[in-house]
């Protein structure tokens, strides 16, 4: 069993498991996660094919993790079993707005949990700011784009491994030198640039 860190986003251990388990081979593997564009909901929402990586969690691993490791705000008694049922069987969620912002992430906290824990995990905190609360560095942000070391475009999926990894997943650079900073402009801003509190 895989647990979720006390400050992981469910996202990132939603994504963390599947790579565990191989299952990160296309885009359309982080479907229902983080789209290709690297934006992710509130609430993430998995596909059958998934959902069976996930079936080790308990009702109270899951009461848990909704509560503790999603920007998603409970406003009523028992909500958490429609919510579960949201992200862990394709239920349908009603008259709920989610918001949106994107995957990102700061590389000195990599760097520390890939040298304290041996892997990484994506804090839940970054969701609220393009700025990491504990290193006060602009973060970066997983997306399709060009990478400066090698020019090769690379897809979401590609961006995630070499984020996940400081290695670039086309050529030899890194230390994350083919990161890049999260753009502050106004369609960013406007659309997704952090979640609600």
């Amino acid at each position: 069993m895989i647990k979720i860190k006390d400050d992981e986003l469910i996202h990132g251990y939603l994504t963390r498991v599947l790579s565990i388990a191989g299952e990160l081979h296309q885009v359309r593997d982080l479907a229902g996660i983080v789209s290709s564009s690297g934006v992710i909901r509130k609430l993430p929402k998995l596909n059958e094919q998934k959902i069976k990586y996930f079936n080790y969690l308990t009702p109270k691993d899951i009461d848990h993790m909704l509560f503790n490791n999603t920007p998603y705000t409970y406003a009523q008694t028992g909500l958490t079993n429609i919510v579960g049922d949201y992200i862990l069987n394709g239920r349908q969620l009603e008259n709920k707005r989610i918001a949106r912002t994107q995957l990102r992430y700061c590389i000195e906290c990599f760097k520390e949990q890939i040298k304290n824990h041996g892997h990484i995990w994506f804090r839940l905190s970054w969701g609220y700011s393009v700025d990491c609360e504990i290193h006060k560095t602009r973060m970066c942000h997983l997306r399709q784009f060009t990478q400066e070391c090698c020019h090769r475009t690379v897809n979401i999926l590609d961006n995630y491994k070499s984020a996940t990894s400081g290695k670039c997943f086309f050529c030899p650079c890194t230390n994350w030198e083919f990161a890049t900073d999260v753009h502050l402009g106004d369609w960013n801003k406007k659309n997704y640039h952090t979640f609600w509190k």
